[in-house]
């Protein structure tokens, strides 16, 4: 309960100051999905791919292009 008193404080003062939020680390849907319900605008972690570099990132984009993973994960 207190985590996430934290975190729903961080990011109620970004919103407030107009800041974009990215919840970073999100490795299963149910974070996702709390991030989300939380207000978060995008996010990145295991969930969506691991660490990679740029020429392995654009074939992963190529290849899931249609799917939908490769859309902002919020909105």
């Amino acid at each position: 309960a207190r985590t996430l008193t934290i975190v729903k404080a961080v990011i109620d003062m970004a919103r407030s100051l107009g800041i974009n939020i990215t919840a970073e680390g999100i490795e299963t849907q149910a974070q996702q999905t709390w991030m989300q319900h939380l207000g978060c605008d995008s996010a990145q972690g295991y969930l969506f791919a691991r660490p990679m570099n740029v020429d392995d990132f654009v074939r992963m984009f190529i290849d899931r292009r249609g799917v939908g993973r490769e859309r902002s994960l919020m909105h």
